[in-house]
């Protein structure tokens, strides 16, 4: 599954035009609402552009918290098209859908020593990786040179972990650092 993903993207990064508009980069906070529990990490992004008011994003996240009294971390790798209008001079909202994959990692924390599933592990419990989907957008506000500030970009998750379907809702905000025409 991994390998999959990275060929696509591969093969999506070969296929962005090179006389295309602006590309951008993203960095900031991020917020994802699991299971009744709040965790908070951040994110980055790539949105490169295709055609026209086509993109194509890359985003990696993570966010950190506990639920059920187990340390959590979960961490994303997402791809996936973005349409992004036509813009004024102040802002810019945009739409978008992604899919890669996630990976979870759960574990209690006892005097320093990780405890999962299966027991004590060296150094940290290992992971389940799962299918991830992602769809949402946001609005980002035009500051000064290439800059702008993203807020907000609201996104609901849908996740296979586990064997269980896991529907979240994620709220991020940030910087976007724009070059290109």
């Amino acid at each position: 599954m991994k390998g999959r993903v990275v060929v696509a993207s591969a093969v999506a990064i070969l296929a962005v035009r090179s006389n295309a508009s602006a590309a951008d980069a993203f960095g900031g906070y991020s917020y994802l609402r699991r299971d009744g529990e709040s965790l908070h990490g951040g994110g980055a992004s790539l949105t490169l552009p295709l055609k026209g008011s086509l993109r194509l994003s890359f985003e990696i996240n993570n966010h950190q918290g506990q639920i059920a009294g187990k340390d959590l971390s979960e961490w994303a790798l997402l791809v996936g098209p973005t349409f992004v209008p036509k813009r004024d001079a102040s802002r810019r909202w945009f739409i978008h859908v992604k899919a890669g994959v996630v990976r979870l990692q759960s574990q209690v924390g006892v005097f320093g020593v990780a405890i999962g599933e299966e027991g004590v592990c060296e150094g940290s419990c290992p992971g389940d990786l799962g299918f991830a989907a992602e769809s949402g957008g946001g609005l980002d506000w035009h500051l000064k040179g290439g800059w702008l500030l993203r807020l907000p970009q609201v996104d609901y998750r849908y996740a296979r972990l586990e064997g269980d379907n896991v529907s979240s809702v994620r709220a991020s905000g940030g910087v976007v650092f724009r070059w290109g025409r």
